[in-house]
């Protein structure tokens, strides 16, 4: 058994019509919000902004139902002819070193520090956010984790989840000390936003503002590498549900230049967000930006698996709503499709173990017949009465 790979978007087009380079595939969590999918991760969110601002790289990204696999590490990775499998760390700079002219253009010593501000102040602020404060944790983080989770893994996952991000974050910060605190987040996020505020100024974006307008960013309509990394923190950020009147709605609405940037950028671009219903949800409703038009592609580059499947005409199979996937003994990584079936012993086995389980945990919680105590006593009782000798 391994696991199962949900295909959810795809610059199929644009690859197939591009030379022989090599291809690229993108496994990341596909994250299922109350409101639709949704973006938990700022290097996933940059990556959806790249793949569709550089259409021509040969990126193939598809959606798992788990934030860490075994074979890759935690997600995004990906696999690469060439490169074997970039692990989360590795992926980003060598997007870069695959797309010189674009992705990878030298930024200004400016534009650097700036890109270093988002990954040092405010990624571990976004990560303390959600998985650090307990308010969002309950109503967003963990039903979402729950949610795009195979049945039956939810808990586990979301658990093993929270320890790895709050783990990640105190490596990162080295000596700083970690956010405990939602509260303690906005705090550190405020002088952030303000800096990033006041860089972008009037412009519409990075590329056209301060010292890095310049040939490249006129070749590429304006946009740059620190708009990729802008986009993939501040849509994050600007997308957790937060209460009225909360710390963080707060602070995100004093700066109407940055939720104006993220939303011109997402109507450029014709919708990166993969569910326009879970995007700047932490605003208020009537400062949220309008939604984008729809992509005028004659084909639709990101596609859910249940539309994927209506459209083949084929049936999701039980193994695949569970996540798992049979292969034999060789176990290549899978990414698409629905995968081999498995032994035809694997269901009735399936269905006993489930059926096993449910009783004990019915009789564990006393719900049976008699409670497990008293049955232990009898079956114990019964088996010292065997034992007697007679006479």
């Amino acid at each position: 058994l391994r696991y199962f790979f949900m295909p959810s978007h795809g610059n199929t087009e644009n690859v197939a019509a591009g030379s022989s380079s090599s291809s690229w595939k993108v496994v990341h969590l596909r994250a299922k919000s109350k409101l639709g999918e949704t973006v938990l991760d700022p290097v996933h969110a940059e990556l959806l902004f790249v793949a569709r601002w550089r259409q021509q790289l040969p990126i193939f990204l598809e959606g798992s139902s788990y934030p860490t696999v075994g074979a890759l590490g935690p997600l995004p990775a990906a696999v690469a002819s060439g490169h074997g499998i970039l692990t989360r760390k590795e992926l980003l700079p060598a997007l870069a070193e695959l797309d010189p002219s674009g992705y990878g253009s030298p930024l200004s010593g400016d534009d650097e520090a700036f890109r270093s501000l988002l990954d040092l102040r405010v990624g571990p602020a976004i990560v303390a956010l959600l998985y650090n404060d307990s308010g969002i944790w309950e109503d967003f983080t963990r039903p979402t984790l729950l949610a795009s989770a195979p049945s039956g893994y939810g808990w586990a996952l979301s658990a093993a989840e929270r320890r790895r991000q709050q783990s990640f974050q105190k490596e990162q910060l080295g000596l700083r000390a970690p956010l405990e605190t939602g509260d303690a987040a906005v705090l550190e996020l405020r002088s952030a936003l303000e800096a990033l505020a006041e860089r972008l100024g009037s412009s519409d974006c990075f590329g056209t503002a301060g010292s890095s307008a310049g040939s490249d960013a006129d070749l590429h309509g304006g946009l740059n590498s620190l708009d990729a990394r802008a986009y993939g923190h501040l849509a994050v950020l600007f997308s957790i549900p937060c209460g009225k009147g909360s710390s963080l709605q707060r602070l995100l609405t004093d700066f109407p230049s940055l939720a104006r940037y993220v939303g011109w950028l997402e109507e450029r671009l014709s919708g990166v967000w993969p569910d326009y219903k879970s995007f700047m949800l932490a605003l208020p409703p009537a400062e949220r930006p309008p939604p984008p038009p729809q992509p005028t592609s004659p084909r639709n580059w990101r596609r859910s698996v249940s539309e994927s499947s209506a459209q083949a005409g084929r049936r999701i199979q039980w193994w695949e709503r569970w996540g798992w996937s049979w292969g034999g003994k060789q176990r290549p990584v899978q990414f698409s499709g629905p995968g081999k079936k498995p032994p035809a012993w694997y269901a009735p086995a399936f269905g006993c173990a489930a059926t096993v389980s449910l009783a004990v945990s019915v009789l564990l919680l006393g719900l049976g017949p008699q409670k497990p105590v008293a049955l232990a006593l009898r079956w114990l009782a019964s088996l010292s009465e065997s034992d007697a000798p007679e006479g």
